[in-house]
């Protein structure tokens, strides 16, 4: 039987005890204030239920962070992305055959190389390979948010969170990037699909989720090294005229090559050079403009 513990001891204990329940009381209200993604949804009436999904993601199965880090440097490279895709499409049956739609023998050796130092696959002595990673995944797409909402993060300190399911929206409340910028809500539509299989529809959710989010930086990334014009851009206007048939009050411009302002806080852009290149690009324009824009959003 263990001895009474001493009333001094027990009235120390109680006061230790109403100061952690004090001291974590007081974290929850510094965080609702916070500019977090979530938090800057709240504030406009959305709740989240859902973020960060892990569910289809191909990342490494260890989980370390130097692991992540290589694979996020990796994941900057357009070929290595390319390269992935083919990777998920062949993944019951790899070998270097199958891997060269988008690079050469030799890069795609390296690329497998890394993929072997990082879990993902497995030599199995016969030129094939065993994939190691996350059975469930059929598709780059959800990798490709997770790699946009990392990129906010890492070269912007753009607190992000990816894959957002949001009530209070009715239909398309799906969300593929959302970030904090100094207290602005960014929302980054990712495509991993090249423009010429994207069509009418998706462009039209895209907007359509604009106009319900009301974020004051919008953005259509698509990860491909083509022309945006030809027909991105044009739906994008045809999109945008069918929900804002009077706005007649701008016009879009070209940022830089392959980066778009289609409107005041609408951007387009594609993934040539590089990803956090043209992001930074779309960031830079839309904070030199920002107080030149006499109150216009592209939501109204």
């Amino acid at each position: 039987m263990q001895p009474p513990v001493p009333e001094d001891i027990r009235n120390i204990l109680n006061q230790l005890r109403d100061q952690l329940q004090e001291i974590r009381e007081e974290l929850q209200r510094l965080w609702f204030h916070l500019p977090t993604p979530e938090n800057l949804l709240y504030q406009r009436g959305f709740s989240v239920i859902a973020s960060n999904p892990h569910e289809f993601l191909l990342l490494p199965p260890g989980g370390t962070r130097l692991e992540t880090d290589r694979y996020y440097r990796l994941l900057r490279r357009y070929s290595f992305r390319l390269f992935l895709r083919d990777v998920i499409r062949f993944k019951d049956k790899l070998e270097l055959q199958r891997l060269l739609h988008y690079c050469s023998p030799a890069k795609a050796n390296r690329y497998l190389q890394a993929l072997v130092e990082l879990s993902i696959v497995r030599p199995l002595g016969d030129g094939t390979f065993a994939y190691l990673a996350n059975p469930a995944v059929s598709s780059f797409g959800d990798t490709l948010e997770w790699f946009v909402a990392e990129t906010l993060s890492r070269e912007f300190r753009i607190p992000s969170c990816w894959g957002l399911s949001v009530t209070g929206l009715g239909q398309g409340g799906d969300f593929d990037v959302i970030g904090a910028l100094a207290g602005k809500l960014v929302y980054i539509e990712t495509k991993a699909s090249p423009p010429k299989n994207l069509h009418m529809d998706v462009v039209q959710g895209f907007i359509r989720r604009v106009r319900q989010l009301r974020p004051e930086l919008a953005i259509l990334l698509v990860d491909t090294h083509l022309r945006m014009e030809d027909k991105i851009n044009k739906m994008v206007r045809v999109a945008f005229r069918e929900v804002r048939p009077s706005a007649t009050d701008f016009e879009s411009a070209t940022v830089a090559r392959g980066v778009f302002r289609m409107g005041p806080g609408l951007y387009t852009c594609n993934s040539k050079p590089a990803i956090h290149k043209n992001l930074r690009l779309c960031i830079r324009d839309f904070l030199s403009l920002e107080t030149g824009c006499d109150g216009k959003d592209i939501a109204h």
